[in-house]
């Protein structure tokens, strides 16, 4: 029997990113004028993955480019580096990894990269490519366009881009590689080009990196799809226009549309991700049918299946408005944090908060739960409520943790209460017969914690 062929999308932990791609190609080739997309979402949501994933789909089909920015920032002109990866990936056979783009000399036959010349400075070939323009275009090369000094970016685009006969030159080169890199390789337009990680860029290049497309890349049969943390951008451009600059509406120049890459799929991320850890079983999360008047915050997942461990971390995730990125190391922290403590078994719920908060928000480190127990137990009450499905009713996180607080730091008023309530459920009552006779286990967890938190 001969083996499955893999595709681009069987790595998919959130089972829902083929589908947002195919809805998104199909927007995009239904509506001609949208000529950049932007992909928004926080970083660690898993937007390289999806850019990634998509572009080799897609180039099934169409020329797709991929170029990751971040990558390659090391430029003054992001211009040079956008150019020669096309150049590259389209002269090639495509590689969604991307090659050395920028980092050497391009042939001087490329008629695509000579068009750019004129909007380039010699200086900064000289500066970031180690070598003269003359070398790479020709002797000559670069027209009116090509000063031999460097000048800022903003000053390039103001008194050597601005020939209409230079832009349009340079668009028509454009089109016509991906055009002849299409038919060369038997695929149809539109051309997809994806920019990635352009919210980890330097502020100046990020901004820059988006005039350059907005100037000289609008052109028929050609898309970009552009995946950014748009908050994090407008911080970028208000860096360089100033706090009070609308930065908002300055980045809506850009993007002709706008998709949020959500997380709905995080509790399937997640469970695919979570190691088989031991955890004492007490704190088991009911499993019955869901009731009609649960809150809105209870983390209910009626698979069977579905790991104890992985329905904390699913939890705590909610609870601290994590994502993916953040989880994944969460995961493989607490997993050394329970590795190290050499035993069969351990308080899983216990070690996943600690090292939650630690790597939280949150001004804290797991040592304050020690040192500041009440100042942490104030700042985890103003999160918004998110509970465990346990029996018989729901329990909020925040409960869940100000239990572990006053095992750890006032045991005899729980001795009390362990000892007079006898209408306890379940599940207490395991944690605190366990704890109230080691109730300085709970300590040793802060302290491995600490050291786990220098895990990337």
């Amino acid at each position: 029997m001969s083996e499955v062929a893999s595709t681009p999308w069987d790595d998919d932990l959130f089972k829902d990113r083929k589908a947002a791609s195919e809805f998104l190609t199909s927007y995009m080739l239904a509506n001609p004028d949208i000529k950049v997309l932007n992909v928004n979402s926080p970083w660690g949501s898993g937007k390289s993955f999806f850019l990634q994933r998509w572009c080799k789909a897609l180039s099934q089909n169409h020329v797709c480019i991929y170029f990751n920015a971040w990558e390659n920032d090391f430029a003054a002109e992001p211009l040079v580096v956008l150019v020669t990866s096309i150049e590259e990936q389209a002269a090639d056979p495509l590689d969604i990894q991307g090659s050395s783009a920028g980092r050497g000399l391009v042939k001087g036959t490329s008629e695509l990269v000579k068009s750019a010349a004129p909007l380039i400075a010699k200086g900064l070939f000289k500066k970031y490519l180690g070598c003269e323009m003359d070398q790479v275009f020709g002797e000559g090369a670069g027209g009116d366009g090509a000063d031999a000094t460097s000048e800022l970016v903003g000053r390039l685009i103001k008194e050597q881009a601005e020939s209409k006969d230079n832009i349009q030159h340079f668009k028509d080169a454009v089109k016509n590689r991906l055009s002849q890199a299409a038919v060369n390789q038997g695929k149809k337009s539109p051309a997809f080009i994806f920019i990635d990680e352009l919210d980890r860029c330097r502020p100046t290049y990020a901004v820059e990196l988006l005039e350059r497309v907005k100037h000289f890349f609008e052109i028929e049969d050609c898309r970009f799809i552009v995946a950014s943390d748009s908050e994090q951008l407008s911080h970028s451009i208000c860096a360089i226009y100033g706090e009070k600059f609308q930065s908002q509406k300055y980045l809506r120049r850009f993007f002709d549309a706008e998709y949020r890459l959500d997380q709905v799929g995080l509790s399937l991320f997640i469970v695919a991700s979570t190691p088989e850890l031991n955890d004492f079983g007490h704190l088991v999360p009911y499993r019955k049918a869901r009731t009609q008047d649960y809150a809105s915050g209870v983390v209910f997942i009626d698979l069977p299946t579905y790991p104890v461990a992985a329905l904390f971390f699913y939890a705590l995730a909610k609870f601290f408005n994590f994502e993916a990125r953040d989880v994944l190391r969460c995961i493989r922290q607490t997993k050394a944090v329970c590795d190290a403590l050499k035993q069969s078994n351990y308080d899983v719920f216990w070690a996943a908060f600690l090292v939650f908060m630690h790597n939280s928000s949150l001004e804290f480190t797991a040592k304050d739960i020690i040192l500041r127990p009440s100042q942490v137990e104030a700042a985890l009450q103003k999160i918004p409520s998110v509970c465990l499905n346990t029996n018989p009713k729901p329990t909020s996180i925040y409960d869940l943790v100000a239990m572990y607080l006053q095992l750890m730091n006032n045991p005899e008023a729980v001795w009390n209460v362990y000892n007079t309530d006898r209408q306890l459920p379940q599940w207490k009552d395991g944690i605190y017969s366990m704890y109230m006779r080691d109730s300085d286990a709970l300590k040793r967890y802060v302290n491995l914690v600490e050291l786990a938190g220098h895990l990337a």
